[in-house]
Formats: structure tokens, C-alpha cells, sequence
């Protein structure tokens, strides 16, 4: 992970899980790459350009489709109401969550590796504070995620999946700097892998379970996300008749 070529490359994998306007953010990752990396190479590239011009042509056509056909209230809509009034107030029915119920289910239904992000950034941190320049990879993978943090925490309408693009520039940082850490502490593989076991059969018990789970894994009495998304399947199959 010490290349920028290959983080780039897989940093830009993670930009196709932001949507509509929002995947404007890509700009904001690439201008921390630059800040980080101290490196404006890809301003000269043409292919950097190209790819603008692309993203123009694929993207312009539509928005100006629906907005010859809608108008202002095309915009309103769009922007205004799905955008801005989600910062401001929930959209969602019923009362808005607590401030810190995101970071709560977070830290549910992503465990291990949310908690092991917190101790590993900290560590990282206190532990390199002094030289911070000579991680860029660990640098620059920290401070997207706690940007895409911050960012998607803000709003009042608060759904989990907003923060799915963090997910990768963490999963980044917490290779990278286990990497770092097993350079001189071997007995981290072992570390490593009981993490990555845990992670497992947290992941394959949300995803197959009938039932929610909590952060031990309990059994919860909420119908698990994956009996809803057959549900879905069987809907769609009615439909499609």
C-alpha cells in the first residue's frame, strides 16, 4: 500500500459508492491526495481531463432532460430538498435519531474493525505525530474516513449506508498500518488473523442470520436485513409477472 499509484487506483474503486451530487466529493479526495502526497502530477495528465470530459457527457444529458421538462421544481427537488433539506431536518418518518445513533450502529454492525480503526488511529496518531509525512498512505486513507465521517454525521437525516464510501479508505488505513505495525511486531499476524476471523462470522451472521445482531452477536427480536431482502426478491418476482 506504500504505492500512490495503487492507492489512487483504489481509492478511485470507492468513488462509485457516492450518488447524485454527492459524488461532487471526489474532488475533496483528490485535493487531500494532493495535499498529502505533495503531488499535482495528475493536473498535467491528460487522462485526468478526459476522464472530466467523460463524467460531463455522461452525467449532462440527463440532468438537462429532466430539467427541460421539469424546471425549477426539477432542481428543487434534486437539490434542494434531497441535498440541503437533509442537512437541516430528517426526512425520515417518525422522530429524528440521536445525534450519536449512527456511530452506534457503526460500531453494531461493523465490528471488529470499527473499534480496531479507533485504537489503530489513535495509536497512529500519538505514535507518529512527530512524522506524519512519512506515512502518506496511512495519512491520507485516515483523513478521508474521518472526513466522510464528519461529513455524512452531520446531517439530521441519518441512515447508516451514507457512510458506505468510508469503508474502503478504512479498510485502506487498517492494512496499511498493521503493515507498518508487523514490520516490527510479529506477533500481530496472529493479531490479524483472530480479527479477521471475528470479521467473518460477524459479517456472514448479519448477512444470513433471520434475525438482527447485536454488538456480541446476541440475537435481537427485529427481522434481520436478510429476511427483508427476500421479501424484496419475492416482489419483485410478483411484478415482473
Amino acid at each position: 500500500m506504500r504505492s500512490p499509484r495503487l492507492l489512487r487506483s483504489l481509492a478511485m474503486t470507492s468513488y462509485f459508492l457516492f450518488k447524485s451530487i454527492l459524488v461532487l466529493l471526489i474532488y475533496f479526495i483528490l485535493l487531500v491526495f494532493w495535499f498529502v502526497y505533495r503531488d499535482v502530477s495528475s493536473l498535467r495528465n491528460k487522462w485526468f481531463w478526459l476522464s472530466n470530459v467523460l463524467m460531463l457527457v455522461l452525467i449532462l444529458p440527463w440532468h438537462l432532460y429532466e430539467a427541460s421538462i421539469f424546471g425549477q421544481t426539477f432542481w428543487d427537488h434534486y437539490v434542494i430538498q434531497h441535498i440541503f433539506s437533509r442537512v437541516n431536518e430528517s426526512v425520515l418518518a417518525g422522530e429524528p435519531a440521536p445525534f450519536f445513533y449512527q456511530l452506534q450502529q457503526l460500531f453494531v454492525v461493523n465490528q471488529p474493525w470499527l473499534l480496531c480503526f479507533v485504537i489503530l488511529a489513535s495509536l497512529f496518531l500519538i505514535k507518529q505525530r512527530n512524522k506524519l509525512r512519512q506515512y502518506t498512505a496511512e495519512l491520507f486513507s485516515l483523513l478521508v474516513t474521518l472526513s466522510v465521517l464528519v461529513f455524512f454525521h452531520i446531517p439530521q437525516t441519518k441512515l447508516l449506508y451514507y457512510f458506505t464510501p468510508m469503508l474502503p479508505f478504512m479498510a485502506m488505513f487498517l492494512g496499511s498500518y498493521l503493515a507498518v505495525l508487523m514490520k516490527t511486531h510479529k506477533n500481530l499476524f496472529v493479531f490479524f488473523l483472530i480479527l479477521l476471523s471475528i470479521g467473518f462470522l460477524s459479517t456472514s451472521l448479519r448477512i444470513f442470520s433471520d434475525r438482527e445482531r447485536g454488538f456480541f452477536l446476541e440475537p435481537e427480536a427485529r427481522v434481520s436485513r436478510y429476511e427483508i431482502a427476500q421479501d424484496e426478491k419475492t416482489v419483485v418476482k410478483i411484478v415482473q409477472q
